[in-house]
């Protein structure tokens, strides 16, 4: 290409983002346009000193990528708020969560530990491992190869399996927690496994905000939110319907499970399972893809994780040169979980005659500041400034709008994100740093 034709190349592409800039700028703005237009009310007496900034893209980049990457277009909330210093946790759903932070409050990193027979512990795990690597890596150990790659962020870490593929994977993930609460605990099945494997404990999810259901799909199918479209323990469904995730009227990941292809392209012979405490853990192993098979995955709900496993276990998993694979995930005191962890373990390697493969790690703390304000408390201020009960569910980091309301009483999202950045915690200091509509996430790239 010619100097001459880069430069008009360069010069449309820029042209192509001012444009969609000012796009997103006017539908976001729109009544604020309107106002000044028409000179209603006051709203040409507004002094014109002020800098105008672009919601979404005004926030650090890391955090905008991490935002985005747990973002996708009608499953995931109406607005979104982002906290600086007041520290905000939870919602309808998800309790505890922290919303996503331009001050990173909560600790991002979490335990990730490939252990047991064959594998061989000298590699270190590279830096900032991400959680959607972990459904690649044990698929390359167990030899499936997985199709369209191309489908997932996730890939293969540096592991190395020697000898025979395992007859039992056991996939361990602790909810709730994340390197910051392990590090002040004892764990000595942890640590006997780290030392034993390969493992890091500065792993961490590539979204945001960690909400489990969405980190265990993480974990389960290789791709993040944006890819397998399992965004949180709240999801809206294909009729716009508000829906916890995995439930019988939920939308199916957009992307199949490890334990969906493990079973798919083994004929159905694999032993797929998982003990759960929560209905929403399901992305772990997935099992709804492919439309047609036979769904025969053993679910086990209790808050006993170790008797669960032990029950499958008895069935028959790990007898045979089969891979098959266990997720277990559970809750609870980090020295609780580790105990549990070491009972799993002695099970598993009795089952599967000490040919098995160990996985194990965690969605992420929960918000350490027991004076986090409530994301119920931000809903409630907000249907409260706006007049009208236009909060239909609170997520970690976003609001689900009644859209019933919204049009009944024609209530712009430009006024309900005025509203959420009004709103003043009891010091006097703003509860969000920013606050933006669904759709400026969209436009990612031109920030």
């Amino acid at each position: 290409m010619s100097a001459e034709g880069a430069v008009a190349s360069g010069g449309a592409e820029l042209g192509r983002r001012t444009i969609i800039m000012l796009l997103v700028a006017l539908v976001v703005g729109a009544p604020a346009v309107l106002l000044r237009l028409t000179c209603i009310g006051h709203a040409c007496d507004e002094p014109s000193k002020a800098t105008a900034t672009i919601p979404f893209c005004s926030l650090p980049g890391e955090l905008r990528a991490r935002v985005a990457t747990g973002f996708r277009d009608g499953r995931s909330p109406d607005v979104f708020g982002v906290t600086g210093s007041v520290p905000v946790a939870g919602g309808t759903a998800a309790p505890g969560v922290p919303w996503p932070s331009t001050e990173n409050t909560a600790d991002p990193r979490v335990p990730l530990v490939f252990a047991g027979d064959g594998i061989e512990g000298s590699t270190e795990l590279p830096p900032r491992t991400t959680l959607d690597s972990v459904a690649p890596t044990i698929a390359a150990i167990v030899a499936l190869d997985r199709p369209h790659p191309e489908v997932r962020s996730g890939e293969a870490l540096p592991v190395t399996a020697t000898g025979a593929s395992p007859r039992l994977v056991l996939e361990v993930v602790w909810k709730g927690v994340g390197s910051r609460e392990i590090d002040e605990a004892a764990t000595p099945n942890l640590e006997e496994l780290m030392d034993e494997g390969i493992g890091t404990m500065d792993a961490g999810s590539a979204s945001a905000p960690p909400d489990p259901a969405a980190i265990l799909t993480t974990i389960g199918t290789g791709g993040v939110p944006s890819q397998h479209g399992i965004t949180g323990t709240l999801v809206r469904n294909d009729d716009g319907e508000l829906v916890r995730a995995w439930s019988k009227d939920a939308p199916l990941s957009v992307i199949a499970g490890l334990g969906d292809d493990l079973d798919e392209y083994n004929e159905g012979r694999p032993l797929i399972g998982l003990v759960e405490d929560r209905p929403e853990d399901r992305g772990l192993v997935g099992g709804n893809w492919y439309l047609g098979r036979e769904n025969d995955d053993d679910i086990v709900r209790t808050k006993d994780a170790a008797a669960g496993a032990r029950r499958l276990l008895a069935s028959g998993y790990g007898l045979d040169d089969e891979t098959d694979l266990l997720a277990v995930t559970f809750s609870g005191k980090v020295e609780q979980m580790d105990r549990t962890l070491g009972r799993l373990i002695t099970a598993a390697e009795s089952a599967s005659g000490g040919r098995l493969l160990i996985v194990l790690t965690a969605t992420g703390s929960r918000e350490p500041d027991r004076t986090a304000i409530p994301g119920s408390e931000i809903a409630a201020e907000l249907d409260a400034a706006i007049g009208a009960p236009v909060t239909e569910a609170v997520a970690p980091g976003g609001i689900y709008l009644n859209q019933e309301v919204l049009t009944r009483k024609a209530i712009t999202e430009k006024q309900i994100t005025d509203a959420l950045l009004a709103a003043r915690a009891t010091d006097g200091s703003r509860l969000l740093a920013d606050a933006f509509p669904a759709i400026t996430i969209s436009f990612l790239r031109y920030c």
